[in-house]
């Protein structure tokens, strides 16, 4: 796989709330005693060269996966933004930062290396998914020179991760996999024990 010379780490998102869960920590939902985020870091880890997690409780459990796990520095469950924010601000300013959710446990094989051929083909400075022509933020490769936009976009009292995109110079690639889904609820995660039961 091509890192065009750019260091290339990963975080995971399990930072937030997961209201739609009843509470729950998403990541540590089990399917067949397998956790959301183990399988996420299974389509992953042959991808990137590091993976690190961003979580705000259950630190000792995300821990156990043998990843560094980072605690937002911007007050806890401020948004995806603010963790990302924190990783990107231990990373030099050439690195590479791939993005995806703790929830989403089927990911293409080749996503790294869709996402970053067209990062570079548009040479922007983010490039994200887009499933059923909606953008998905949150699986994307940004480049950490966009750190201080973000700093000051948080900063400035705002979190909607689509608003700060649309500041920069973004493309994004288009995935049909219908398996690509996020767990957001139990009805979610039931229908994603019947996929791997099919």
């Amino acid at each position: 796989m091509t890192h065009y010379n750019n260091k290339l780490v990963a975080i995971i998102l399990a930072g937030g709330l997961s209201r739609r869960m009843s509470g729950e920590d998403k990541g540590l939902q089990t399917i067949n005693g397998k956790a959301l985020i183990d399988y996420v870091i299974t389509a992953i880890k042959p991808q990137v060269d590091n993976i690190v997690i961003s979580a705000n409780r259950n630190i000792e459990e995300y821990g156990q996966r043998g990843y560094p796990v980072i605690i937002d520095d911007f007050g806890e469950f401020e948004g995806p933004l603010a963790g990302i924010l924190t990783v990107m601000q231990t990373l030099p300013e050439d690195n590479l930062l791939l993005v995806v959710p703790c929830d989403m446990p089927v990911l293409p094989t080749n996503l790294v290396e869709q996402l970053m051929q067209q990062l570079y083909l548009e040479n922007a400075e983010l490039c994200c998914a887009e499933l059923q022509h909606r953008l998905q933020p949150l699986i994307s490769v940004i480049k950490t020179s966009t750190r201080d936009s973000l700093l000051n976009f948080l900063v400035g009292g705002k979190h909607k991760v689509l608003d700060w995109i649309h500041q920069l110079h973004y493309t994004s690639i288009s995935i049909d996999d219908p398996a690509v889904i996020n767990i957001n609820t139990p009805e979610d995660l039931n229908a994603f024990k019947k996929y791997l039961a099919d």
